[in-house]
């Protein structure tokens, strides 16, 4: 049932999942890109990174490891509000002034790897994640592309993918990654020109590259908020700006984050009110 007012939201069932994860790795030269929290220590307990299924992928849920449990039943709920907090520094880095530092929470709809660098695979019989995806719309959805193992040599990469209004053979066109150097480094691909979404992932096909390998994932956002001087600090996301997003019983929750110098929290504790009726 829906949430339509104050007193819904009063009567409502409530839980807080939470995470809570640490960086264990120095972000050196990555500096205003994405890097992935999934496979970091915490709780819940760090995800493996190589997704283990490259011919058809996987559709990760809060049973995976990695993902907090949501308790509330394979019914659908709201993200009413988020607190945060985070602080500290990676081993031999220090602080340079105040920086932003921006976080993402999102649910791991589905991911794919881990591919090598000469990777040529045509997937088949892909799980759908349909069920998660909010009044059947795939609009909105990312397209993220997460190291593995590092890179030698530039890498060229295509993915080929069913858009949101289910036409197929659509295309990110070949796109110059380069050589990503650190794991968990994340980069969000193209879409071809006016998709706004992915019903299916088709293709993965990479070249140029000498070593390295790679998931391919599709990301629903759910909520992405900033801090300033991000050493030791707190933050709340209320019910108005957290815009009552949809969440699943089942939906893989986990965070990503990006700096901007090379001082960057070693640690982010996130608590989502989840609201159902």
């Amino acid at each position: 049932m829906a949430i339509a007012s104050i007193s819904d939201y009063q009567a409502s069932l409530r839980e807080v999942p939470f995470l809570q994860k640490s960086l264990t790795r120095a972000p050196g030269s990555i500096i205003l890109n994405w890097i992935s929290l999934w496979d970091q220590p915490g709780a819940p307990g760090a995800g493996t990174l190589a997704v283990g299924n490259t011919a058809n992928g996987a559709v990760p849920t809060d049973a995976t490891v990695g993902a907090p449990t949501v308790n509330f039943g394979a019914g659908a709920g709201y993200i009413t509000s988020i607190d945060w907090a985070g602080g500290g520094l990676p081993t031999g880095l220090t602080l340079v002034n105040d920086h932003p530092t921006r976080w993402m929470l999102y649910d791991r709809l589905f991911h794919a790897g881990a591919y090598a660098f000469n990777a040529a695979v045509t997937l088949a019989s892909q799980p759908s994640y349909a069920a998660r995806v909010p009044g059947s719309s795939y609009s909105g959805l990312l397209l993220l592309y997460e190291t593995v193992t590092a890179f030698t040599g530039t890498q060229q990469l295509a993915v080929t993918y069913t858009n949101e209004a289910g036409t197929a053979g659509r295309t990110t066109g070949t796109q110059t990654i380069g050589t990503p150097s650190l794991i968990g480094q994340m980069f969000q691909l193209p879409l071809q020109a006016g998709d706004t979404g992915i019903q299916k992932i088709e293709s993965v096909t990479s070249t140029t590259a000498s070593a390295g390998t790679f998931n391919i994932i599709v990301a629903r956002p759910l909520a992405m908020w900033a801090s300033w001087n991000s050493l030791n600090e707190y933050g709340r996301v209320p019910m108005d700006v957290a815009g009552m997003t949809p969440i699943f019983g089942d939906s893989c929750l986990t965070l990503m984050h990006q700096i901007s110098i090379a001082g960057v929290q070693s640690q982010i504790d996130v608590r989502a009110e989840i609201a159902s009726k």
